[in-house]
């Protein structure tokens, strides 16, 4: 998801809709207008593993949802973040 107008990943949730999960596994998010992850409502989950996130408008941006990472991400070079990178556990 390179060179977009907006977000690379975008997962999003209305309040009483069905939940967003989004998985990004072994993937590039960079040069994104907006944010390289971003998230919004309470039933967005977007997961990155094994990814790079870099020259982005923002690293990332969660508003409402959670945002999680596995750890093994390449995360650097953007704007400012906003809200928080939660953890996910590999199986």
């Amino acid at each position: 998801m390179t060179g977009n107008v907006a977000n690379g990943i975008y997962a999003s949730s209305l309040s009483g809709r069905a939940q967003t999960t989004v998985t990004m596994f072994h993937s590039v998010s960079s040069n994104n207008k907006a944010d390289g992850l971003a998230t919004t409502g309470t039933g967005a989950t977007p997961r990155v593993g094994q990814s790079v996130v870099s020259g982005n408008g923002g690293g990332w941006l969660v508003q409402g949802g959670v945002l999680q990472s596995y750890g093994d991400n390449y995360i650097d070079g953007n704007g400012s973040n906003t809200g928080m990178l939660g953890s996910a556990s590999k199986q």
